[in-house]
């Protein structure tokens, strides 16, 4: 390679490469090229399109894998490895997903990360010694995925930014923390608290907390919960999927009075609440009735709903929207009975 190209012209046709780039590649460039530090960590800025993937097949389980924010990605192991290379990588690294060597020759990655500046997301695959390792200059996590509440303790409960709840955890920390926002992934789908349950619960300083946010699937009555008295100061409460229980010896018209009960009572608890509220809600029962039944009791106990035909489901939707709130209701009544 032309050791006179800019250095982001060499960037570019680094990331342009088909084959992710060998620990032994990645030191021969070092030496081929003598800017190539600068090379190295303009990558982590640049942007350019890149033509192999993250998880190409060149990689090796043994080698340390990190990627930039485009995507290029640079691998390392004891025996091929540029210490000035690992000192920038972790420097500039915005992403860990992976767990780190524990070995000398992978100390000045945690060198650079003790300047790192960029840090916005650490999953649940970088392991706890890696956050031990950023705490150790900095006094406070990005966000971060957590599974079990426990390890808060054995980090000394530092401030977090956004703390992902990925799974459900299995222990409970002792001391409250300090988190600004809770995120619970689409992989949390429960009936009861994702927060707390017993033996297994999450100690924070609602004070702080500031924004509430989930993506899996909760119960009605958690959420309703949740905006009346679980988080009446937070600033901001989103649930991207709230499920109406169904009771399959339920009348179409107990679903009926049960939906609009339901929807009065989460709106009433939204417009009471001092912050930004969004809900959706879904609704999925069966109905004893013929369509043409069914869509006539549907027009005649759903005002202000919007109400189509699909197949053997019918649809019926609605919106409502006051200041900071939101709330939109998505039914499905399902018959086998035209």
């Amino acid at each position: 390679m032309n050791s006179t190209l800019k250095p982001h012209l060499i960037v570019e046709t680094l990331a342009r490469q088909r084959k992710c780039m060998s620990p032994q590649k990645l030191c021969e460039l070092f030496l081929a090229i003598g800017n190539f530090s600068e090379v190295f960590a303009l990558a982590f800025r640049h942007h350019y399109k890149v033509r192999h993937s993250r998880y190409c097949e060149e990689l090796d389980k043994d080698n340390f894998v990190i990627a930039t924010r485009r995507g290029l990605v640079f691998q390392f192991n004891k025996n091929f490895h540029i210490p000035a290379l690992l000192r920038i990588a972790g420097r500039l690294i915005h992403e860990m997903d992976t767990e780190c060597p524990d070995e000398p020759w992978f100390e000045p990655f945690f060198e650079g990360l003790d300047d790192n500046e960029c840090m916005e997301y650490i999953q649940l695959g970088a392991g706890p010694r890696f956050l031990e390792k950023y705490l150790r200059n900095h006094d406070k996590l990005p966000k971060v995925e957590f599974g079990d509440f426990s390890l808060l303790d054995k980090l000394g409960s530092p401030q977090i930014d956004t703390l992902v709840i990925e799974e459900p955890s299995n222990d409970k920390n002792l001391k409250p923390c300090r988190i600004a926002a809770i995120e619970c992934s689409k992989s949390i789908w429960t009936d009861v608290n994702p927060l707390g349950r017993r033996g297994a619960s999450l100690k924070y300083d609602k004070k702080f907390l500031k924004s509430f946010t989930t993506f899996g699937e909760l119960n009605f009555n958690t959420v309703l919960r949740y905006v009346k008295t679980t988080f009446p100061k937070a600033e901001e409460l989103a649930f991207c999927r709230v499920r109406i229980p169904d009771h399959d010896r339920d009348t179409t018209q107990e679903c009926i009075d049960r939906l609009n009960t339901s929807v009065d009572d989460i709106w009433a608890a939204m417009l009471a609440h001092s912050g930004s509220v969004g809900v959706r809600i879904f609704y999925n029962p069966d109905s004893e009735m013929p369509m043409i039944h069914l869509t006539e009791a549907c027009r005649n106990g759903l005002e202000g709903y919007t109400i189509t035909e699909d197949d053997n489901f019918l649809r019926c939707t609605t919106f409502k929207e006051e200041g900071n709130k939101k709330l939109a209701v998505i039914v499905y009544f399902s018959t086998s009975r035209f």
